[in-house]
C-alpha cells in the first residue's frame, strides 16, 4: 500500500493537486510539531528557506529522498506524510518512527522506562 502510493505521487508532474498539497499539509503540522522554522527545516533538507516554502505551499513536489529525509528529520512516517490509512495518532507515528532510529541501547531503555510507567504499583 505504502510502495503503490509512493509511486502514485512521485509519477504525478503537476503541482497544487489534492495530494500534493496533503503531504504539504502534513510536513508543516509535522515541522510545526517538531518545533522547527521553514527556514530551520529547510537547511535540514538542504534547501533555502524560500526553497522549502514552495515544497510546503504544494508548489513543488517532494521526491522520494527527500520524504524519507522527512521521516528522520520529523520523526513521522512516510506512510503518514503520504496520508495512508492508520490508527496511529501522529503523536504515536513519531514515537514509533524515533523508537525505531534509536540504538539498541536507547530502545532497551525506553522500554525499561515504558514497562516502568506501566507496572501497577502495590497498595
Amino acid at each position: 500500500m505504502l510502495f503503490d502510493k509512493l509511486v502514485r505521487y512521485t509519477e504525478r508532474v503537476s503541482t497544487n493537486d489534492p495530494l500534493t498539497l496533503q503531504i504539504a499539509a502534513r510536513v508543516r503540522e509535522a515541522r510545526k510539531a517538531a518545533r522547527l522554522s521553514q527556514e530551520e527545516l529547510g537547511a535540514k533538507m538542504g534547501l533555502t528557506k524560500v526553497g522549502y516554502g514552495e515544497y510546503e505551499r504544494g508548489r513543488r513536489l517532494f521526491d522520494t529522498d527527500q520524504l524519507f529525509r522527512l521521516e528522520r528529520v520529523l520523526g513521522v512516517s512516510v506512510a503518514w506524510l503520504l496520508g495512508l490509512p492508520t490508527e496511529l495518532t501522529p503523536e504515536e507515528d513519531r514515537v514509533i518512527t524515533l523508537y525505531r532510529q534509536a540504538s539498541i541501547a536507547g530502545r532497551r531503555m525506553v522500554m525499561s522506562f515504558l514497562t516502568s510507567l506501566t507496572e501497577e504499583e502495590p497498595e
